[in-house]
């Protein structure tokens, strides 16, 4: 946000007199909610696990018995862990529906103020891409005024452009960005940035639709490679699903729209796969997982369901 308020300090006072009404209008919306969603971001301190809302907590996301599991305790914070939290060390908190810890907020992301992270790489998306338009416009209007409008007349509609091959306009847009150094800095530092905002805000849009976190996601990425090495197995029809007593207690009924009841293993070690392990797994009743798409992830509703539910900040 240094960048930021440093590129709006060399911006503002350069352009708001060259400015149309709306533009002021929209400019100031641009520049005022990048800053309340980032306060928000960093304010925010509902996602962290205390143990007055422990139970609470529990009770938001069931355990799929594959990333989360019943009963696993946080030996740091000595509670137990709800499904989709995560310990951070550098905050010392439990945080529930961890994403991640953001150095940029300085702050965890989780349930309770991911949405307002989102908010803010949109808006800030948003803000560099329209602060590039705006450097244009303002550098291609005084292109229009030098070149055409001195000689032409106020009402020519003719662009300075025209009749002038690429290498013309190269040379005069590079004298429009020496002769305003401010808007013209400042313009592309927003075109050169925009793209990493709009790609980080669409990494979190593909993980909102594919109903997971950027935490959850790496978990998968584990047992993804090892379904690839071929140490992942699911139960058969033949292995009746037992439940601990102990899950009983940590892992409290709850509504979901998904279940599931799917167990796997991971038979992970030094040695590389055998087929004759694998033989000795399907005579107890256990089924090789080939790929990704036979695990079930039942904290994916689809998309609009998912995207509700980063609005649930409590």
């Amino acid at each position: 946000m240094a960048v930021v308020i440093i590129a709006e300090i060399l911006f503002v006072p350069a352009a708001w007199p060259r400015l149309s009404s709306s533009h002021r209008l929209s400019a100031v919306i641009a520049i005022v909610v990048p800053f309340i969603t980032t306060f928000q971001s960093v304010s925010s301190t509902s996602s962290v696990i205390t143990e007055d809302n422990l139970n609470s907590q529990l009770r938001h996301y069931p355990y799929d018995h594959v990333l989360f599991h019943p009963g696993k305790m946080c030996r740091t914070c000595q509670m137990v862990k709800p499904a989709r939290s995560k310990h951070c060390r550098i905050c010392k908190v439990c945080v529930a529906k961890q994403d991640h810890h953001c150095i940029w907020v300085m702050n965890c992301l989780g349930r309770g103020n991911y949405v307002y992270f989102i908010g803010m790489i949109l808006s800030l998306a948003i803000l560099l891409s329209y602060g590039a338009y705006l450097c244009y416009l303002l550098l291609d209007d005084t292109l229009q005024d030098v070149l055409v409008r001195r000689s032409a007349g106020m009402e020519t509609r003719s662009h300075w452009t025209v009749g002038r091959t690429y290498m013309q306009r190269f040379d005069l847009w590079t004298w429009a960005f020496t002769g305003d150094v401010r808007i013209g800095s400042v313009g592309l530092l927003a075109l050169f940035t925009a793209p990493l905002a709009w790609g980080l805000f669409l990494y979190h849009v593909y993980l909102i639709w594919a109903g997971t976190t950027t935490n959850e996601s790496f978990k998968w990425e584990e047992w993804k490679e090892d379904i690839a090495d071929g140490f992942v197995y699911k139960a058969g029809p033949a292995i009746p699903i037992e439940r601990k007593s102990s899950d009983v207690d940590t892992e409290p009924k709850l509504f979901w729209p998904v279940s599931s009841s799917q167990r796997l293993i991971n038979k992970v070690s030094q040695q590389p796969w055998r087929r004759k392990d694998d033989l000795d797994m399907q005579r107890r009743g256990w089924i090789r997982v080939l790929s990704m798409k036979e695990v079930d992830n039942i904290y994916d509703l689809g998309f609009m369901n998912n995207l509700r539910d980063i609005f649930h900040t409590s």
